[in-house]
């Protein structure tokens, strides 16, 4: 069971973690068209975004944990291996 836990905690906060570049992709198509003082009008909408700091912390130390978990399966600790180091990428 705890090991069910640390994955659904890895999955959970790596996807809160991709959450805002995914939103982002999907503004893009709306702010390429703007002047550059409008854009940079709209680009205050994300003060307060770097608060979601914290779910990139959460998906590192999950996947951490993780990875440690499963350490002595060894197709399970590679694949944890290579995700733990992907998502520190997204910091």
């Amino acid at each position: 069971m705890p090991l069910i836990t640390a994955r659904f905690f890895s999955l959970l906060f790596a996807a809160l973690a991709l959450a805002p570049a995914f939103a982002h992709l999907l503004e893009l198509p709306n702010k390429i068209g703007l002047s550059r003082d409008d854009y940079l009008t709209v680009q205050q909408i994300y003060r307060g975004w770097s608060l979601l700091g914290f779910v990139v912390f959460g998906a590192l130390l999950s996947t951490l944990v993780l990875t440690i978990m499963v350490r002595r399966k060894s197709r399970e600790f590679a694949l944890t291996l290579v995700a733990l180091l992907a998502s520190r990428e997204l910091r």
